[in-house]
Order: structure tokens, then C-alpha cells, then sequence
């Protein structure tokens, strides 16, 4: 890239000479598109200057109020510096700098004598002075090829010359004292209608291409913008889940001492009834055995006949109880029998105390094997609520 130093030509369409005699008129002084320049060689380069560098914002900005001279100045860098101006200048641009289709149009004045008289003797042309950096990138621009690209504009200054770059659509044409013709204008872009805002405006293709691109960029902006929310919703929601998970292990975790407290109480208390019930055999080893084990010895040392293969816990439980009971129940009538027995006057006649000794026992069988169903309720062997109350105060 290579910083250069530029003339090109454009137009006025129309001028007005004050009641002072200064000349001023509204011109379109540049546009869009392909330049062409000579080399040294005399071979031809084409330059592009689009529409993105001319309506540059900065770059129209150097635009505003700079020198109008008579031809391009002859100084070493052929541009204007506080040191010659005064030597150079016969008019000024004005600040309106505005882009009319692919042109860009301000306001000019020529104030010296000298440049009124040759513009009144047909002196038509008007030639941009500024520099520029060459971008060497060639490509296609509206179906013409170039050879490089001109970038970073900035103005200098504008000159009054004879022969503009761009011919006829470069001239102005004949005037009287006071006006300015419009210009014979050269075959132009069509103009195109673009939306802005809800608002319609005519612009060259240029403009519209533009604008399309600009859109469909901001589009794409902003679908990424909706892509990272709804991935930054997802994070946050799994963040949400993940706390909720975490708030209920706590609150498990702040149960676990009193569920292991209850069921440290409920396999004493059940080690504990099975005692009063199995002998010391049967006890060997009971602190390894699950609880539904122990619960079944503790049913077949009352009721040997049990079948407990496949029964419901409700139904164990029941049989637990109905055990506990039978045994205090057999525990209680056997003290009182004993007692009886003890405290009864002895007959002479024989074989009278093994006839009640006989028949007590006959009674105290069958009460073993008929007991767990009273304490039993349905087909299934659950107890009543009625039988657990007896059960309950009778073993307190």
C-alpha cells in the first residue's frame, strides 16, 4: 500500500453570481466507481474508489471549506499548505457535504476576479485535489475489472480547470451574468427506492447493495446475540436444577441422625422381645440375622406349624404380635397353675392330680395352636386394631 496524491473532475449543475459578483453554485465535485490513470509508461491503471471509502465519514469531512484554486497548485507536492494558500486560493467550498445517488455534492464559491473571468469564458471543469492510500487488490466492480483500490481519502483542495476527467458530465455549461445552465447530463446508474426507518429514499445500487449487506449483517448479529441468550438460559436453568438437587441431599442429610436413631431403637427393641421368647440356642448368632429373620423365629418358637414363605410384612408383624401375646399369655397361666397347684389340698384318691394335670395341658395345647387367628384379621393374618390394643397392654 502506497500513499498518492490525486486529480479527479466532476461537475456543476447549475451557479448564481451575487449582487458582489462572487459566483456560487451547488456542484456534484466526485463519485463512486472506476478511475482510470496513466503510468509513467503510458500503460493505463484503473482504480476503484467505492462507495464505502467515498462516503467515508472523515473523509467527507476533509471536504468542507477547503481552498478553490485556478488549476492544481505548482508546488513541489502539487496540494495547498498554510504557506502558499493565499497565493493559490480564489474561492472555497462550502460545508454542506452530502451524497446525492453515487456523487457527493457541496456548495462552492470562486471569489478572485481572475477565476470569475475565466469561468465566464468558459472555464467549465472542476478537479478534486487529494491524497490517498493505493491498496494494490484488483477484482470486479459492477461488471468492470480494476486494478487496485484507493483508501483513507482525504481533500486538499478544489481546482477550476479546462478539461475535466470525466468529459461532458464534467463541464459546466455556458452561463449568462447571473445563471448557470444545467449541465448535459451523461448516461447516469438508474436510481433505486431503499428503506430506512419505515422511510423511502432513492439511492444509486451502490447505496442499496450496501444497505443490504449492512442488514443482513446486523440480522446475523443478532440471531448469535438470541443463540447466546438462550444458551446462557439453558446454563442458568441447569444451574437451578442442579441446586435444587443439592438442597434435597441436605435436607436428607439433616434427617439421617434420626432415622438412624429410630432404627437403632427398633432392632433393639425387636432383639429384645425375641428374648423373652427364644431360648439361648435359638439366640446364638440373632445379632447378624435381618430383622424379617428374626421376626420369623420369633413366630415359629410359638406356632412351629407357621407357614411364612412369601408373606406380607403386615401380615409378619401381626404374627409377631400374636406371638408376643401368646407367650406372656402362656408365661402368665403357667405362674398361676403353678401357684394353684401349690397352694391346693392333696386327694387320697389315686390318679386324681394327673387327671387335671392332663387336662390342663390338653387345654394349653390347644390354645397354642387356635390363639393367632383370634389375634388375626382377614384371610392375609392382619391383626386388628382391637387385638394390637390387647396385645399392647397386655405385654405392659
Amino acid at each position: 500500500m502506497s500513499k498518492v496524491v490525486r486529480f479527479d473532475l466532476s461537475s456543476l449543475p447549475k451557479a448564481t453570481k451575487t449582487k458582489e459578483g462572487f459566483i456560487k453554485t451547488d456542484a456534484c465535485v466526485t463519485r463512486t466507481g472506476i478511475f482510470i490513470y496513466h503510468n509513467e509508461d503510458g500503460s493505463v491503471r484503473r482504480e476503484l474508489r467505492d462507495h464505502r471509502e467515498v462516503f467515508n465519514t472523515d473523509s467527507l469531512a476533509s471536504m468542507k471549506m477547503i481552498p478553490l484554486t485556478n488549476e492544481h497548485p505548482q508546488t513541489e507536492t502539487k496540494l495547498l499548505s498554510p504557506a502558499n494558500v493565499q497565493q493559490f486560493q480564489v474561492g472555497f467550498t462550502g460545508e454542506n457535504v452530502r451524497a446525492d445517488g453515487e456523487n457527493v455534492r457541496i456548495p462552492v464559491s470562486l471569489t478572485a476576479a481572475d477565476a470569475i473571468s475565466a469561468y465566464e469564458n468558459g472555464k467549465r471543469g472542476l478537479s478534486l485535489g487529494y491524497e490517498c492510500d493505493l491498496v494494490d487488490e484488483g477484482g470486479e466492480y459492477d461488471g468492470m475489472r480494476f486494478d487496485c483500490k484507493q483508501t483513507n481519502i482525504r481533500y486538499n483542495h478544489l481546482a477550476l480547470v479546462n478539461s475535466p476527467r470525466a468529459g461532458e458530465n464534467a463541464r459546466l455549461d455556458s452561463i449568462d451574468i447571473n445563471e448557470v445552465q444545467p449541465l448535459t447530463a451523461t448516461k447516469e446508474s438508474p436510481m433505486v427506492k431503499v428503506r430506512i426507518d419505515g422511510i423511502e429514499y432513492e439511492a444509486a445500487p451502490e447505496v442499496e447493495k450496501f444497505l443490504t449487506k449492512e442488514t443482513a449483517r446486523a440480522d446475523s448479529a443478532t440471531a448469535e446475540v438470541k443463540a447466546e441468550k438462550t444458551e446462557h438460559d439453558k446454563t442458568k436453568a441447569d444451574r437451578d436444577s442442579q441446586k435444587a438437587r443439592a438442597d434435597a441431599l441436605e435436607a436428607e442429610k439433616a434427617k439421617l441422625p434420626g432415622v438412624v436413631a429410630a432404627a437403632v431403637a427398633a432392632r433393639i427393641s425387636l432383639e429384645r422381645k425375641a428374648a423373652t421368647v427364644l431360648d439361648e440356642k435359638d439366640r446364638e448368632g440373632i445379632d447378624k440375622l435381618a430383622d424379617v429373620d428374626i421376626k420369623k423365629k420369633i413366630v415359629l418358637a410359638v406356632f412351629p406349624e407357621a407357614k411364612l414363605d412369601g408373606v406380607s410384612d403386615d401380615y409378619l408383624n401381626a404374627r409377631v404380635d400374636s406371638a408376643l401375646d401368646m407367650k406372656d399369655k402362656i408365661t402368665h397361666d403357667g405362674a398361676m397353675a403353678d401357684q394353684r397347684s401349690k397352694s391346693a389340698p392333696h386327694s387320697d384318691g389315686p390318679g386324681t392330680n394327673e387327671q387335671g394335670v392332663e387336662a390342663a395341658e390338653k387345654r394349653y395345647q390347644s390354645g397354642v395352636k387356635e390363639s393367632w387367628k383370634a389375634k388375626t384379621d382377614g384371610c392375609d393374618g392382619s391383626k386388628s386394631m382391637k387385638d394390637k390394643e390387647v396385645g399392647s397392654k397386655s405385654r405392659k
